[in-house]
Order: C-alpha cells, then sequence, then structure tokens
C-alpha cells in the first residue's frame, strides 16, 4: 500500500514537473506509523532549460494529494542537494527509504546517487548535529502551541504528543549516529512501542513539558559540545554532488 502511495505521488507531481526521483518521508521510515499516518512524499525535479534561464528561484513547494489530503514536497534537484549538504536528516532520510519511485530515464545516475548514500550521510557530523539540535527545538517550540490541526490533542493532553514522540526519537538518532551507527540504523528506534505510546499521549502534562525542557537542553549542550570535537568534512562529496546535478540536468535541456 504505502508503495502504491509514492507511486501515485510521483505520478501526481510528474504532471508539472520532470521528476527525478519521489521518496517516502515521515513515520513510515522509522517503524512509528499508526493509524492516522498520512504517506507523505519528497520528489526531486529536474529544471528545463527555461527554468534555468528565467526562473531567479528554484522550485520548492508542497502539493496536496487528492483525495488523501497527503503532501508531496516538491524540490528542484539542486535545492534538495542543498540540503544535503546542510545534513538535514529529514531530507538525508530519503537516501535509505525501501519506498522509492525512480524515473526510468536517470535510473543508472539515481544507482550511482544511491550506491553513495553513506558517504552523503557522514559528510558533516558537526553540521548533522546542528540540523539535528534544530529540529528538536523546533519541535519543543511546538509542543504547546494551538496549530488547528493539532488542536484536539492540546485540548486533551496539554501539550502535542507527536512533537514530544518526535523529541525522543530525534535524541536517541543524535546519540547513535553520532557514536557511529550507519544512518540507516540510527533512524529507527530501539524502543518503538514505547515511542508509540508517547505518540498516543502516556505521559501526562508535568511528565511531558519536565520532559521535553531536559531533551531541548541536552541537545543544545550536545551542540555546542560538538563544536569542540574533531569531526572530519567530506568536501569529496560535495563535488560528487554538483557532478550528479550536472549529469542529470544535462539530460534534459
Amino acid at each position: 500500500m504505502i508503495q502504491k502511495r509514492v507511486n501515485e505521488h510521483a505520478e501526481f507531481v510528474q504532471q508539472k514537473y520532470d521528476v527525478f526521483f519521489t521518496a517516502l518521508q515521515g513515520s513510515q521510515n522509522y517503524h512509528l506509523a499508526d493509524e492516522e499516518s498520512d504517506v507523505d512524499t519528497k520528489s526531486l525535479i529536474i529544471p528545463n532549460l527555461h527554468n534555468l534561464v528565467f526562473d531567479k528561484q528554484w522550485v520548492s513547494e508542497t502539493l496536496i494529494v487528492k483525495p488523501t489530503e497527503e503532501h508531496a514536497d516538491v524540490k528542484d534537484i539542486r535545492g534538495m542537494f542543498d540540503c544535503f549538504r546542510k545534513q538535514n536528516p529529514n531530507f538525508i532520510e530519503i537516501l535509505f527509504t525501501p519506498y522509492i519511485w525512480v524515473n526510468p530515464r536517470y535510473k543508472d545516475v539515481y544507482e550511482y546517487l544511491h550506491m553513495h548514500r553513506h558517504d552523503i550521510s557522514h559528510m558533516d557530523m558537526r553540521q548533522t548535529i546542528n540540523a539535528t539540535y534544530g529540529h528538536i527545538h523546533e519541535k519543543y517550540k511546538k509542543i504547546t502551541h494551538p496549530f488547528p490541526s493539532r488542536m484536539e490533542y492540546i485540548e486533551k493532553y496539554g501539550y502535542d504528543p507527536k512533537q514530544l514522540h518526535h523529541m525522543y526519537r530525534l535524541k536517541e538518532f543524535l546519540i547513535r549516529f553520532s557514536s557511529g551507527e550507519p544512518f540507516d540504523e540510527a533512524m529507527i528506534p530501539r524502543d518503538i512501542d514505547t515511542l508509540l505510546a508517547i505518540k498516543r499521549g502516556s505521559m501526562n502534562y508535568t511528565e511531558a513539558l519536565t520532559a521535553a525542557e531536559e531533551m531541548n537542553t541536552w541537545a543544545l549542550n550536545f551542540m555546542e559540545e560538538a563544536k569542540y570535537m574533531p569531526y572530519p568534512v567530506y568536501k569529496k562529496v560535495d563535488k560528487f554532488l554538483d557532478e550528479i546535478a550536472y549529469d542529470v540536468i544535462r539530460g534534459n535541456v
């Protein structure tokens, strides 16, 4: 069912753009999906000659897939590769999901990119730590924010359990990935049942806010300490991404 939805998202985005590949993003990749989880995707799209000459900004938008209201995030390949360079784990994860649709025209280039997914994920550990702290802090700020789509949970629990379980997930990912675990292993929590329980509101208001405060502080301290760690930066990966983008775009102009 998941692969079918990913294929449908790719077909939907293809109506407007030339797609390099479409990949699943979100809870299914972490084995944390439940009955309320949508199938959301990210698509890398390839600019044509008109885009290259006349467009001042690279494409970056979210399309809504009917009738499910699922999100299909769309980015110019150059913009997506910049997100890879920033080591944003929410973007890196699409290199590791098993649920993917690849444009047959670019199958060989995709396989070459996929072959180097671990190199891309380890391009700059310090940047990964910074980006992951940013996500934890973002979830912390949202934990009691009355977003219309989450008001049901705010009214029931006093906070949003979904944001809290993301904080736990990201903290565990950060510890394990920075300790040397491969990205695809570190992104899947060891205690899935506990995180699903947290996602469903197992913690009371006081417990939740105390835990969120502690995790936010911990992540900030972790990021500050990482500034003094001798993490290498693999600049060859930066050139590799440029070469991939060049090969794909050249075939489309």
